[in-house]
């Protein structure tokens, strides 16, 4: 329920959002995070104008659609620990009441979670005041609620924890997509059932985190944690199952998370989980957006099913960070290994309406890169000694594969071995 709750605001951002001299109206995202009774916004990203990033006149009202899409990609570079928590809505006083509706229904399709907060600011006198809106109760609509403004966010705790994968799943599908989105279901599954210790402590349900993390507090201080990936019981029978494809992925990937004070144990652990999650996720999007792959509905001469495309290889984004000067935490981005910092300080200064100046991208995951291979031959224990989807020994009438796709300095390795039989 969002009765009782109170906004609090990082000073910085208010001070930054009421000399802004942008004329309204306009919108914009909240970045933050929930505790039980509070709602901390940390930052405030108004969505760039449509108008200016394409240069068309039609454009010149931005629509519900690009205040959504501009949540989305900012969730994209969003640590652990940290959401989209609400919305910003820029105009005169008089007219926002008419925009109420509106808000609540955008609001809601930008929060993951079940409230969130409108910040009205008067694009004429500069007075703001916050809403908290419930999405359980669609009744409810925008209730006033008390704000705060305090210097609060260099006093949180910085979690980083670095996880090693090695795991692989059978899939069926005839494009990268499919292949790599079905697989990441079984991959997945471990790291969201992982367990973790703070300080070598093992993390306890509702345990404050203060009490595992002693005197490290302070997002210039690094807290290490230990995410330990649960992985199927070697007692559970094997599964046998239709599939035209092994995914693998095996290496390094580096998570971290912020959290407020009064954070529990399990909050943390399922902060840095989500990170890890998302973290895969979006380089995997990223790399079958940036593959362009065709829709793979042609048939072959004899109007059979379509086989699955051989994989090409190539290097997933890897994580770099997005070091701003009016805040003391850490964005991320995604660049490809095409990609310079220019090109990637160009888009996150786009994305985020920040002064050039700045904006500071440095790496991540400085892991080493394997040294690069044309071809690679699977092996033994990677290829199965019959088609998963036939049961028929190998023979001159299957075709074995294996691509490596390494992300970036993370050295993640997506190794698909394409098994099929072919048709007689």
């Amino acid at each position: 329920s969002t009765m009782g709750r109170t906004v609090v605001l990082e000073e910085g951002e208010l001070n930054r959002l009421t000399a802004s001299t942008r004329v309204g109206p306009y919108t914009g995202v909240l970045i933050g995070q929930a505790s039980e009774q509070k709602d901390f916004v940390v930052l405030i990203f108004p969505t760039p104008s449509l108008k200016e990033i394409t240069g068309g006149e039609k454009l010149a009202v931005d629509g519900d659609w690009w205040v959504e899409e501009h949540s989305k990609q900012v969730s994209r570079m969003l640590p652990g620990g940290l959401v989209v928590i609400g919305l910003l809505v820029c105009c005169p006083s008089e007219e926002f009441k008419s925009q109420q509706a509106r808000s609540c229904g955008l609001l809601s399709k930008m929060l993951t979670q079940s409230h969130g907060v409108v910040l009205h600011l008067c694009s004429k006198s500069r007075k703001y005041r916050f809403y908290s809106m419930d999405r359980t109760d669609s009744q409810s609509g925008l209730r006033p609620t008390e704000m705060k403004a305090q210097a609060f966010t260099s006093g949180w705790y910085k979690l980083e924890t670095s996880v090693v994968l090695d795991t692989s799943a059978y899939t069926t599908g005839t494009k990268l997509e499919e292949l790599i989105q079905s697989s990441l279901q079984h991959i997945l599954k471990g790291t969201h059932e992982a367990l973790g210790t703070v300080n070598g402590q093992l993390c306890r349900g509702g345990q404050p985190l203060a009490k595992l993390c002693g005197d490290t507090q302070g997002v210039e201080v690094t807290v290490p944690v230990k995410l330990y990936i649960t992985k199927d019981s070697p007692s559970d029978p094997p599964k046998i199952v239709e599939s035209s494809s092994l995914v693998k992925i095996a290496g390094h990937i580096k998570s971290y998370a912020y959290m407020h004070p009064k954070a529990s144990c399990e909050e943390t652990i399922t902060a840095l989980r989500c990170d890890l999650e998302s973290s895969i996720l979006n380089r995997c999007r990223a790399f079958c957006e940036d593959c362009q792959e065709d829709d793979g509905e042609e048939k072959d001469a004899r109007g059979s099913k379509p086989k699955p495309a051989p994989l090409q290889g190539g290097q997933l984004p890897r994580r770099v960070q997005v070091l701003l000067s009016t805040s003391p935490l850490l964005l991320t981005d995604y660049c490809f290994p095409d990609e310079d910092e220019e090109e990637c300080k160009s888009r996150v200064v786009e994305l985020l309406g920040a002064d050039p100046s700045s904006v500071t991208i440095q790496p991540l995951e400085n892991f080493p890169l394997p040294p690069p291979s044309k071809e690679q031959t699977p092996h033994p224990s990677d290829t199965p000694s019959s088609s998963p989807s036939s049961g028929a020994p190998p023979a001159n009438n299957q075709r074995v594969g294996l691509v490596p796709i390494a992300v970036g300095l993370a050295a993640i390795l997506v190794a698909a071995v394409l098994i099929w039989t072919m048709q007689t």
